[in-house]
């Protein structure tokens, strides 16, 4: 069967899926080489301290001027059609538009009463003037002739660096090149070289080539299908014999707008910048692409850079109104829990929260405000994506990085890629569509896309609109998985264009992306606030998300559009019914004391089951496990992992459900509690392990039902045991007829405990005790004055309901309370009474 998916590329993301014949086409792309995105100045086993802002290839503070130098391949190549770069002329539109420059000349061209009074001058001298808070000045020239390259000299080249050599030998000797040497090169994150002095290196050289690799026949063979690469690829002498060239990057696509190419190929060269958002088709060791967001890597989409980036840069400091928001504990917010988030853009206030991983690196937490002040601010397409409006987005946005989390950076350096991963406003959820992909009207470029319902929420495992959906489209029995580094561009997915048949069209440029004012974001929402699980290509699914008590409060927002925001870091309550589906979830002692990591208020149910979103790209290899349907296929069951030393507790009348093949697993030293009146419920085909040395614990009437199909193991470890404390007289471990005791073979759990192998081996303490229900029970001529439980088959009451007893009435008395729980039947004949403030409870 031919392979067929829709997909997106943006500006500097062309994501063309191999193997896959359709690719989304509209407005300006590009993407850029692997080759030269991991420049030489950082070796992967270095151990000399850096300061990122110091810079990469310069330090991005003070004035810098680059060169720019435009070429094509001449003869044929110089007739061939190339949207903004017109046949036989000597530089594309945008180098000549007098209507839009996209670099400064001098500097008397910036505003330097008010940095941010030119907000709506879309250029790039603008863009680094602003975010960088006026520390950063870059000016360009180009020059001033089109370099043509024969075209019969093209079949002696198999590399760009070579074509940028022969561009460079036909620059003459008088050029004045001391215009663009004005600091010591290549600081390496080691320096300040914007107050150092010329060293006969140009500073700077960007070679932009007339060529498209779209072009049926190509100037020389390894031309290639990239449009950029992050470095020119050589190091030698210009034609005037005092100055070398060796940093810059290759623009190989010359027609489009630089606002994109420029700030994405920089920051490559600036801070190493990994692709994310989607950047070349990148999920790295991740199984989700944002197909939306900040930063970098994506300028086409909203152009500002990340907090992060701006952080990271020494562009701006983690502060909101002034006040440091930098937050890694919750004595961080001793003295204030409340900041005023002014405009990012025109500010650079942020706030920075550290999340708990369970990896050993460092997960944060950003929180931005985006008024629109600054036409960085905003969607690029000045109000249209293909015809189709944009709304207007103003509000909150966040989003977890795991990039790097310092500024001094020492040791081994590796950028992994696409480890930004954005908190939707709209919430995550399980995808359904029609696989046959519907052509709309030209609001939609006349590409084929597919009808997207948003199916049962899903906070922790499930995707959003602001993602590319994963799918195996072509039912080959995998979903194509690239984890490349810096060019993988076979993931099998598709951004969200329409949904549910509307025709806004703007899912994949920020459609609910930012957060208004209301209520907060915790565990009890959609989304939730959660870490970023890695991929686990041996295991074949994706790793834990680690829950924190990390909740947003956006509580008002003012007249300027300054925002207010409670956090907390403790926040560990579930206050309202919620699902938790993924293939791993952990709680860790997030208090670290004896107060409860995870805590399910009364009268709330929280559901623990196998996703609707695929979490792994191909079944795992166990032949003991058939996998039939879609979902056994791609989704794992969800494990939910009390971690040693976490608390989860149940208060009164709260309900958890364990069901789909899921596992509930309390680890060694972890202690579960459920309150009077609570129940756990172990449903057909899902487990409960309680490995050796934890401490199950269920108060009044509490109780955990394990079902007819469902697998309880209590855990022995040498001498050690699971303990089961049931409290009071009516706490109860129910176990139905028909339940297993060990874990369930299709949950895909290891286990290194050994099960107790009959209830009776149980460790269990306190005045409750372990229901069955093989027998039929009769209760008669009996009074009750306090606490008493019965379970079995059948139970009946009454004054003459069998001839093995004495007649006589069943009375409960005042201030009892009596359980009736029956696999089958409760038959309450004459003779039962109940007093006043008497308790007969009948459970099913």
């Amino acid at each position: 069967m031919k392979k067929t998916i829709f997909l997106l590329t943006l500006f500097l993301v062309a994501l063309c899926q191999r193997g896959f014949s359709q690719s989304f086409v509209c407005g300006d792309y590009s993407n850029d080489s692997c080759y030269g995105c991991d420049d030489p100045f950082l070796k992967s086993n270095d151990t000399i301290t850096r300061y990122f802002p110091y810079g990469g290839v310069f330090t991005p503070k003070g004035d810098i001027r680059v060169l720019i130098v435009f070429a094509s391949f001449g003869g044929i190549f110089d007739t061939m059609s190339l949207g903004d770069w017109p046949a036989n002329s000597n530089f594309p539109n945008w180098a000549i538009n007098p209507n839009y420059k996209a670099f400064y000349n001098d500097t008397t061209e910036f505003w330097t009463n008010n940095i941010y009074g030119d907000t709506n001058r879309f250029s790039v001298s603008n863009y680094y003037y602003q975010m960088s808070k006026g520390k950063f000045r870059l000016m360009a020239d180009y020059y001033p002739q089109k370099i043509v390259v024969p075209d019969s000299l093209c079949l002696q080249f198999n590399r760009w660096d070579s074509i940028n050599k022969y561009v460079l030998s036909q620059i003459p000797a008088n050029f004045n090149w001391s215009k663009y040497d004005n600091r010591k090169n290549n600081p390496s994150f080691q320096f300040d070289n914007s107050i150092s002095q010329p060293d006969s290196i140009i500073d700077y050289i960007i070679f932009c080539y007339r060529y498209s690799s779209k072009w049926a026949i190509k100037p020389f063979p390894n031309t290639g299908n990239a449009d950029a690469q992050a470095s020119i690829g050589i190091a030698v002498a210009t034609q005037n014999p005092s100055y070398r060239v060796n940093k810059g990057f290759t623009y190989y696509s010359g027609s489009l707008k630089p606002i994109g190419i420029f700030i994405h190929e920089l920051g490559h060269n600036l801070y190493k910048a990994p692709h994310y958002n989607g950047a070349n088709g990148v999920a790295g060791n991740y199984f989700y692409q944002p197909s939306t967001g900040w930063g970098m890597m994506t300028p086409k989409i909203f152009t500002c850079p990340l907090s992060w980036e701006r952080w990271l840069l020494g562009w701006s400091e983690i502060t909101a109104s002034g006040i440091n928001s930098d937050i890694s504990s919750p004595a961080d917010l001793a003295l204030q829990d409340t900041f005023i988030l002014r405009d990012y853009i025109t500010t650079g206030d942020a706030i920075r929260i550290k999340i708990p991983n369970g990896y050993g690196d460092e997960q944060h937490l950003w929180i931005e405000n985006h008024q629109g002040f600054s036409v960085f601010d905003a969607d690029s397409y000045n109000g249209q994506f293909c015809y189709s409006p944009i709304t207007n987005k103003k509000g909150i946005g966040m989003y977890v990085e795991a990039i790097e989390s310092e500024r001094l950076s020492s040791s081994s350096w590796f950028r992994p890629c696409n480890r930004i991963r954005y908190i939707h406003a709209d919430g995550n959820y399980n995808f359904v569509f029609n696989k046959t992909p519907i052509y709309p009207h030209a609001g939609f470029c006349n590409n084929p896309t597919y009808n997207m319902h948003k199916n049962s929420p899903n906070p922790i495992g499930g995707q959003n609109v602001g993602e590319y959906i994963r799918h195996d489209f072509n039912n080959d029995g995998k979903i194509e998985y690239g984890w490349g580094s810096c060019d993988a561009t076979y993931n099998e997915n598709t951004p969200v264009i329409v949904m549910a048949g509307d025709s806004t069209a703007d899912y994949m440029f920020g459609k609910g992306l930012l957060f208004d004012v209301g209520p907060k974001i915790n565990r009890s929402t959609n989304p939730t606030i959660i870490n970023i699980p890695e991929y686990n290509l041996s295991e074949k699914k994706v790793e834990a998300f680690y829950l924190n008590g990390v909740s947003v409060e956006v509580l008002r927002k003012y007249s300027n559009g300054d925002i207010s925001v409670k956090i907390r870091l403790d926040d560990v309550d579930i206050s309202k019914s919620t699902t938790y589906s993924a293939a791993n979830i952990v709680l860790s002692n997030i208090t670290n004391d004896s107060n409860p990591d995870l805590r399910i208020l009364p009268n709330t149910t929280l559901t623990i089951c196998k996703s609707a979103t695929p979490n792994r790209h191909v079944p795992p290899s166990n032949s003991q496990i058939s996998y039939n349907s879609y979902l056994d296929s791609f989704v794992a069951p969800t494990v939910f992992t009390c971690d040693s030393f976490s608390f989860f507790k149940q208060e009164p009348n709260s309900t958890v459900e364990v069901k789909d093949k899921s596992t509930l697993i309390l680890s060694a030293f972890s202690t579960y509690e459920i309150g009077d009146g609570a129940t756990l419920v172990i449903d057909s085909a899902a487990s409960i392990l309680l490995k050796a040395g934890s401490v199950l614990r269920i108060k009044g009437s509490g109780r955990l039902i394990v079902k007819n199909g469902a697998y309880i193991c209590a855990g022995l470890f040498r001498d050690r045991k699971a303990k089961i404390k049931l409290l009071d007289t009516l706490s109860s471990l129910c176990l139905e007829n028909g339940y297993s005791i060990g874990i369930n073979p299709n949950s895909e759990v290891v286990n290194n405990n050994r099960c107790l192998l009959t209830p009776v081996a149980f460790d269990v303490e306190g005045d409750g005790g372990i229901r069955l229900y093989n027998d039929t029970i009769y209760i008669q001529d009996s009074i009750f004055q306090s606490k008493a439980y019965f379970s079995g088959k059948v139970i009946k009451a009454g004054h003459h309901i069998t001839n093995l007893k004495p007649y006589g009435n069943v009375v409960i008395k005042q201030g009892a309370h009596v359980i009736f729980d029956a696999e089958k039947e409760t038959l309450i004949d004459n003779g039962t009474e109940v007093e006043l403030n008497g308790k007969l409870e009948i459970r099913e």
